[in-house]
């Protein structure tokens, strides 16, 4: 999709570093936008979102100062946001954390920690399948 723009908030900077890695060997997937936790994701998006692109966010869920938890509560049931796909990624495996990441409409997918090149190539199926 040309028109989506893909965000990662991780406050793990080997994550990040990982990530632009992997994300420049797949065109679809760059150019990448990181950010250290939810706040500095949220601003962003407040201030510079645009409606007609699409957002693709991988979001962890344990970050200081906001986390992905924190982030989801904080667009929940806002219009402006309609336009935000988010997976999930963390360390935890814990079945809780997947059922209430489920729970809030923007997530479309849970994957666990280490991402890989296969993995973001299913997410990105998955992603295009689920816009419109």
């Amino acid at each position: 999709m040309e028109n989506t723009k893909v965000l990662l908030a991780d406050d793990d900077k080997l994550i990040h570093f990982l990530f632009k890695k992997m994300t420049s060997t797949i065109s679809f997937y760059s150019p990448l936008s990181v950010f250290n936790d939810g706040k500095e994701l949220l601003d962003y998006l407040e201030d510079k979102a645009e409606s007609d692109v699409r957002y693709l966010i991988f979001l962890d869920i344990n970050m200081p100062v906001m986390t992905g938890w924190e982030f989801l509560e904080s667009i929940k049931n806002k219009p402006k946001f309609s336009n935000l796909s988010i997976v999930m990624f963390s360390s935890s495996i814990d079945q809780e954390d997947v059922n209430k990441a489920f729970s809030f409409d923007h997530v479309f997918h849970f994957e666990s920690k280490p991402i890989n090149r296969e993995k973001l190539l299913v997410i990105w199926d998955k992603y295009h399948a689920t816009v419109k």
